[in-house]
């Protein structure tokens, strides 16, 4: 039984042409190799798993610049003491007075300020006698109290030589008297009578010029 002809013709009208399709087909891949291809590819769960667990690439970011770099990381560390170093000046600050019972710095200066220099104390020293030489000294003196009784005994020196003035004017004045007595005799008596007269004039006092002095 034959087909009918129009029939044929619409349906080779619906079919591909045979040069079309192989064009196509030489486009597309090979069935093994897209196999070999997505067998390399990870499950779309799987990826969309371990993204979840990854940091959101902003935030990461952000903490990066918060962060110092490795360069100037080192750079510092080298600075710093060794741990030995270390351990060594925190013993030793902890035999250090507590910085509330110290002075500051200025403090220190003024207090500096109001002690002698010590070249000036040496060279005064220097001046000063010996301890055991003033002790010495000081053994062979009089007790004061011993000297003031003593010298309370003793007569104002002041007194003891206007007393002595005194006496010599009253010696003096009584050997004049004396050599006047002498002289006045009936055959001096123009002497004598001169020599009152000058005598007269000094105020009857003695005098070391005095012409009538023995």
């Amino acid at each position: 039984m034959k087909a009918d002809t129009a029939t044929v013709a619409s349906a080779l009208a619906l079919k591909s042409n045979t040069a079309d399709v192989n064009t196509a087909l030489a486009l597309k891949a090979d069935s093994a190799t897209v196999n070999s291809a997505l067998s390399l590819k990870a499950n779309t769960t799987d990826v969309n798993t371990a993204l979840a667990l990854k940091s959101n690439i902003t935030d990461v970011n952000t903490s990066l610049n918060l962060k110092a770099n490795t360069s100037d990381v080192n750079a510092s560390l080298a600075l710093k003491a060794d741990l030995t170093v270390a351990e060594a000046v925190q013993l030793g600050l902890t035999t250090k007075a507590d910085k509330t019972a110290t002075y500051t710095k200025t403090e220190t200066n003024t207090l500096l300020s109001d002690k002698a220099n010590a070249s000036d104390v040496a060279t005064s020293l220097a001046l000063k006698a010996d301890k055991t030489t003033v002790n010495s000294s000081l053994a062979s003196k009089a007790d004061v109290t011993y000297a003031d009784d003593n010298l309370g005994l003793k007569a104002n020196k002041t007194y003891v030589q206007t007393d002595k003035l005194e006496k010599q004017k009253v010696l003096r004045k009584l050997s004049h008297n004396e050599h006047l007595r002498v002289m006045h005799t009936p055959s001096s008596h123009d002497s004598f009578t001169v020599i009152s007269n000058r005598c007269r004039r000094n105020n009857g006092l003695l005098q070391d010029t005095c012409c009538c002095s023995t």
